[in-house]
């Protein structure tokens, strides 16, 4: 079976994972076809992934009945199962007799067995989507509004990235999503919604939003979006800047460099900037951490255990050092914040965050798809979860007025 990468969090901005998964175009054309077969085996993986890997630890029985569930809905009379076993083989026998059904049954078992884990972020990739999602992530740029989307009773914006269309439209965070050029949204996948967001270059999406009490009716422009990387800057003659829009493949090492080149020109206090930071590549953000704090970074949940990840090398970072989050903190931007809220000469400054802890790793599938599952979550060092709830910084600071200078002013004190 495929092990997967850990610590790769979806980018909830791109199209990634929703729509069934549909291996082929033609549905299989006998019970010997052997596209029903390969169907067949990426249900049996898919099922197999999520009784070894997912965090809920669903059992076989729960899984059969829920792919069950999912198959009624194009074959009315078939008969529920006791065992898997049964159900590849009523599954046969409804494709032998209607061919047509053979496609279509197995994407809505795919479909009921991980929406009965009641998980937003687990779900399945199509070849296409698979391609499309490694593609953005090597290129570091996709096409869309530039919007991290998150789950907390139903579908928000948890962050605008910088200089995008989502941003210049005056979405912000929190903002709840109901419907996507007149499709409304709450009948559907997490991703399936996220999906809707994209399109051609130029080609404008019609958002129906929740703020508060108030609904609002927004056009957003797509454009070419490039995912943020890290930037810094002196911000006085003692306190320097880093911005972290993102975390990447190389972010790691480009806060390195950036610390590097602020302490050359006699710095010796920083602000890390992780607001409107959506995450990315939680293992980037525990890199950041070390640079910051030694000891216990985090502690990692999984089924089998919970494991402290440490850092075992000094701080790289030995002046003082503050870190701006707001509601659009989520997921590696959180953990990097609560890895060192509390230490020594580190002050975590802002709003309270969004409040994503958890973990999904990439498995891949036969016929070249892929699934993300949630295989874990992160907890503070002290054993603190912050998933759904967010993380309260030690000194608040609305996301108004100039945080930059009160930041600065801080560090001074």
């Amino acid at each position: 079976m495929a092990r997967g990468s850990p610590w790769k969090s979806p980018l909830f901005f791109i199209p990634l994972l929703a729509a069934a998964l549909t291996l082929l175009l033609a549905s299989p054309g006998s019970a010997q076809d052997p596209r029903l077969e390969l169907m067949l085996a990426t249900a049996r993986q898919v099922r197999d992934l999520l009784i070894e890997e997912h965090v809920l630890a669903p059992s076989a029985q729960t899984l059969t009945r829920a792919a069950w569930r999912g198959m009624r809905r194009h074959a009315p009379a078939l008969v529920e199962p006791s065992a898997w076993e049964g159900l590849e083989s009523a599954y046969r026998a409804a494709v032998a007799a209607d061919p047509e059904l053979g496609s279509p049954m197995v994407e809505a078992a795919l479909r009921s067995m991980v929406d009965s884990l009641g998980d937003p972020y687990s779900a399945v990739l199509t070849p296409d989507q698979r391609r499309w999602e490694e593609q953005a992530m090597k290129t570091g740029s996709f096409s869309g509004i530039g919007v991290e989307l998150g789950w907390k009773q139903g579908l928000r914006v948890v962050s605008c990235l910088d200089r995008s269309p989502a941003r210049s439209s005056g979405l912000r965070s929190g903002d709840r999503i109901l419907a996507v050029d007149g499709k409304a949204v709450g009948d559907m996948t997490f991703y399936e919604a996220g999906n809707l967001l994209l399109g051609p270059v130029g080609r404008a999406v019609e958002l129906k939003l929740q703020r508060g009490a108030r609904q609002l009716d927004v056009r957003v422009p797509r454009a070419r979006i490039e995912l943020p990387g890290v930037g810094y800057r002196k911000l006085d003659s003692s306190v320097g800047y880093v911005r972290i829009g993102y975390f990447g493949a190389d972010t790691a090492g480009k806060v390195r460099s950036s610390l590097a080149a602020l302490r050359e020109q006699g710095i010796d206090r920083v602000v890390v900037d992780l607001r409107n930071n959506p995450g990315g590549d939680l293992e980037q953000g525990l890199k950041v951490a070390g640079f910051f704090t030694a000891g216990t970074l985090v502690i990692v949940e999984k089924r089998s255990g919970r494991q402290k990840l440490v850092n075992r090398q000094p701080a790289y970072w030995t002046g003082k050092a503050l870190f701006l989050v707001n509601r659009g903190s989520a997921s590696a931007a959180e953990l990097l914040a609560q890895s060192v809220q509390g230490k020594p000469g580190r002050i975590v400054m802002g709003e309270k965050t969004f409040g994503k802890a958890r973990i999904q790793t990439r498995y891949s599938l036969p016929g070249g798809g892929a699934i993300h599952i949630t295989t874990a979550r992160y907890l503070s060092a002290s054993g603190a979860d912050i998933d759904g709830q967010g993380l309260a910084p030690e000194v608040l600071l609305p996301d108004t007025g100039d945080p930059l200078k009160e930041a600065a002013r801080h560090l001074r004190d």
